[in-house]
């Protein structure tokens, strides 16, 4: 007996395509975390023989947490390929150590996945008065910041001059927005533009729909905010726009991840990072952080072994210029400090108490942010 638990109903689907053909051998099991949680108690904990949890990430929030303590399985196995987490639990605590790890890096020089050559798309908005909540960027603060026509249009313009479809030449692609408001607009200038995109997001009723055209290859361009961040799979992908800035290198990690695969006529992934100028300490996640690359060069490739990319894009040596960039991000540079929170915890003391003594003595910092 298998008890495949998954955190989406389109992760659910894309497993039942996987296994139907196991079902005349094996007793499978494909349910939702939170269902899971719920029919645990009507089951008995030795029921499953094998459970499979995918999107393993996930798995120290507290209902999949209890559910996984609850089951007495004899292999469990935990599935994903972003494995920290921003609350720095460790997975280990619940699937155990293992010795086995691939980065992309190396799953690029196996050819196990794509090669992934980077654009690095400069803006002139100004991120830095945008706030930190303590994990990513303030929503509030991007949506005010970021969703303007002039970054919106540049990002279009970016598109059309590379991407825009001609004889043998069709890539698809996924835009990650900031919010609904944001895959709207840009879905818009994307078809005046002349690009067929459709916008998915939590609040439309025809995801399903646009989906099922992106998969037939009707429509080029998908326009998301977060809803295909994960568990999504569709390797005809080619082109990835990170058109919402994140500190996250999970999220970052995930959203490049839907273009990774492997598919017949597919030379690389093409990411397209926007970059916009921030001044402050809390850098977004980009391309060259991820891959420790410490210096940048337009379409630029993790694997950098060919140059047949500059004629399929039609691109000249002249627009390859290669630059320096600070590549620390802001986990990496201050991973030695303390959050107020954390030095209050380990002074046994409240972080009142902690920023009375700030506010009276600021010498006590080595950071402020």
């Amino acid at each position: 007996r298998v008890l495949v638990m998954v955190p989406s109903t389109r992760i659910r689907e894309d497993w039942e395509n996987r296994l139907w053909q196991y079902r005349d051998r094996l007793d499978i099991t494909i349910d939702l975390y939170n269902r899971s949680f719920l029919r645990r108690n009507d089951t008995p904990p030795d029921y499953y023989d094998y459970l499979l949890f995918d999107e393993a990430q996930h798995a120290q929030a507290a209902n999949c947490s209890k559910t996984l303590q609850y089951f007495t399985p004899k292999y469990l196995v935990g599935l994903t390929a972003t494995p920290e987490r921003l609350d720095h639990k460790k997975l280990e605590d619940i699937f155990g150590h293992y010795e086995t790890k691939m980065t992309l890096k190396e799953a690029i020089d196996r050819d196990v996945i794509a090669n992934i050559r980077c654009y690095r798309l400069l803006s002139n908005i100004d991120l830095s008065m945008v706030r930190y909540n303590g994990r990513d960027y303030n929503y509030a603060d991007l949506e005010k910041t970021l969703i303007v026509e002039s970054r919106n249009e540049l990002i279009v313009a970016t598109l059309k001059k590379y991407f825009f479809p001609r004889e043998h030449f069709f890539k698809q692609g996924i835009i990650f927005c900031v919010n609904v408001n944001h895959c709207r607009k840009l879905e818009k200038l994307m078809r005046n533009a002349g690009f067929s995109a459709g916008a998915v997001d939590g609040s439309n009723p025809r995801n399903d729909q646009i989906f099922e055209q992106y998969a037939e290859k009707k429509i080029q361009f998908l326009i998301s905010c977060q809803l295909i961040s994960e568990g999504w799979d569709s390797p005809q992908t080619e082109v990835v726009v990170m058109a919402r800035p994140t500190l996250s290198k999970v999220l970052y990690t995930q959203q490049i991840g839907r273009g990774v695969r492997k598919y017949p006529g597919k030379e690389c992934l093409y990411v397209i990072d926007v970059v916009d100028n921030y001044e402050g300490k809390l850098t977004p996640m980009n391309f060259n952080a991820l891959f420790r690359l410490s210096r940048y060069s337009d379409f630029m490739g993790v694997k950098n072994n060919d140059h047949d990319y500059l004629s399929i894009l039609g691109l000249s040596e002249t627009e390859i210029a290669m630059q320096e960039i600070d590549i620390l991000t802001f986990e990496e540079k201050y991973q030695g400090y303390l959050s107020s929170e954390q030095a209050a915890r380990e002074l046994f003391i409240g972080t009142a108490t902690l920023m009375n003594w700030y506010r009276k003595d600021n010498s006590i910092s080595s950071l402020k942010l």
